[in-house]
């Protein structure tokens, strides 16, 4: 199964690696998904920001947390994940 998060900002649809952002609310956080147990398909994902029909980038790796019933995104702080670059943000099962 496979997590597809629309990305809600100013997407730009060209390849211009230029993040069109206005505060820090426009790029990626880390992302909690909850009661994550009634759907999940395996207990680690690749995250992805799809930039087109063939073109994405890897963001990182999601985990299940038992604890709290949540697939967890945890982003490095020292990256900047810009919203705008990206149509979606998908979570796949990792390989």
């Amino acid at each position: 199964m496979k997590i597809s998060m629309p990305v809600a900002s100013k997407y730009v649809s060209t390849t211009d690696p230029k993040c069109n952002t206005i505060n820090m609310n426009d790029n990626l956080g880390n992302v909690y998904i909850y009661n994550a147990n009634s759907f999940k398909t395996a207990t680690k994902y690749d995250v992805k920001g799809v930039v087109s029909d063939t073109v994405s980038d890897p963001l990182g790796q999601a985990t299940y947390d038992a604890d709290t019933d949540r697939i967890v995104f945890m982003h490095d702080d020292k990256t900047i994940i810009c919203l705008s670059k990206y149509q979606t943000i998908t979570f796949a099962p990792a390989a």
